[in-house]
């Protein structure tokens, strides 16, 4: 698998565009003019100067934006007239900062570009899932695996105490490797109206995702999908700044909740019984996850809380018998993203030719109103435009060339699987019970 986001953010600023000097354009943003390749989207054709980008982008500065004033306190995303040009505020409590690219404004046809550039990307590599380009590197470890069976025994209650509980979660040392939590099971002796979940990673205080969940019968165990792409856990992703060797920790607060969990008799630690009899299927689905995560409960009294922040990890208690009503259903997939991005060198001329493909398409099927619709620019027309993306019986056009270039990048991406950890299981799949 890979991630989408962390590839458009990743690839930003890999190639530019080409800063222009005429008057006419707004100015662009220093993200969008950035160029680690050395590269231009008008290198990959002229059409995608930055002047014909702006004539083939909607008409910002037509929307009902108010005009900018200099005694109003704007927040980031507002968007603002200001000379005939639209701005968006790139930040909170922003007061008399006139109008300019830099740290406080942004144009709203920067954005735009931005958008595009995003777009590109994700065609550019759903494009290779969906040919099975990345299959071989790219299959899950297994899919959909509790820590465990059966709900609690019913008058095994905890005692509420204010506190934080939950689990901490440790992916184990292998690069590459994702852990998707795909639902959470949860188990309390009254019925739940809405209370959070929440997902913390050492590397920072504040939250990194949170839901809201709400059951339906008391005492009786249920199982919630979690919010997809939130509570995904990397043992190091440099896109979203998780530094290798943390924590990750799902808790909730005890006092957000009615009545008290339902513990179920599990060993965290050591697993079930080996010699058991009875024991054998948990002890197979232990030794499958606890292959990839280290998995541990824990409470945080409630002197030691800091509001909704992580607490401080040296006030955490743990308690390997105790799960505080909590199951998780995971799965475990190779995930190539920070592979990829180490091999931008590869990925310039096909994303270059994507964009091209994409941004023909564009001035195609979306006539612009800043200049006549019956031509895309004074440049070329409709149908010229048409014959540059499709080409012809006798010359390529973007359509072919793209196809090429994906086939080119499919071939060393492939080689990727090499990366990833050896030995791994067969495919697994279990249900909840």
């Amino acid at each position: 698998m890979y991630s989408i986001s962390s590839l458009q953010s990743g690839l930003t600023g890999l190639i530019g565009c080409r800063d222009t000097k005429t008057t006419d354009i707004p100015a662009i943003d220093s993200s969008q003019t950035a160029s680690s390749s050395g590269q231009y989207w008008d290198d990959f054709h002229p059409l995608l100067d930055t002047e014909n980008l702006f004539y083939c982008a909607p008409n910002f500065e037509a929307e009902s934006y108010a005009t900018w004033s200099v005694v109003i306190t704007y927040s980031s995303g507002q968007r603002v007239i200001y000379s005939g040009v639209a701005w968006q505020s790139k930040a909170d409590a922003n007061l008399n900062h006139t109008p300019a690219a830099g740290a406080w404004w942004k144009t709203v046809f920067s954005i735009w570009v931005g958008e595009r550039l995003n777009t590109s990307v994700a065609s550019l590599f759903n494009r290779l899932a969906t040919e099975k380009k990345l299959n071989l590197s790219t299959k899950s470890i297994f899919d959909n695996l509790q820590l465990f069976t059966g709900p609690g025994r019913l008058q095994d209650t905890i005692t509420n105490s204010g506190r934080m509980v939950g689990l901490r979660i440790h992916p184990k040392m292998i690069n590459n490797i994702r852990v998707i939590m795909d639902k959470i099971g949860v188990q309390f002796s009254d019925v739940q109206t809405g209370f959070n979940i929440y997902l913390y990673h050492s590397s920072r205080q504040a939250a990194v995702a949170s839901m809201s969940i709400t059951t339906t019968v008391a005492y009786k165990f249920e199982w919630k999908t979690l919010t997809t792409g939130s509570f995904d856990l990397d043992f190091v992703n440099f896109a979203n700044n998780i530094d290798s060797g943390g924590y990750w920790y799902i808790a909730y607060f005890e006092d957000d909740i009615a009545g008290s969990s339902i513990n179920k008799k599990y060993d965290f630690e050591y697993g079930p019984c080996n010699s058991c009899a009875n024991t054998q299927d948990e002890l197979r689905i232990y030794n499958l996850w606890n292959r990839y995560v280290d998995i541990e409960p824990f409470y945080v009294s409630a002197d030691d809380l800091d509001g909704a922040n992580l607490p401080d990890i040296d006030n955490m208690a743990f308690t390997p018998t105790t799960n505080y009503g909590l199951n998780l259903s995971m799965t475990v997939k190779p995930d190539v993203t920070e592979l990829v991005l180490l091999q931008k060198d590869q990925i310039i001329y096909p994303l270059g030719m994507q964009f091209a493909y994409d941004m023909i398409s564009w001035m195609v099927f979306n006539p612009p109103v800043r200049v006549n619709p019956a031509a895309v620019n004074t440049r070329m027309t409709t149908q010229q435009l048409y014959y540059e993306r499709d080409g012809d019986a006798n010359t390529d056009g973007f359509k072919q060339k793209l196809s090429r270039a994906i086939a080119a990048l499919a071939e060393d991406l492939s080689k990727l699987s090499t990366a990833l950890p050896d030995n791994k299981p067969s495919r697994v799949s279990y249900g909840a019970i």
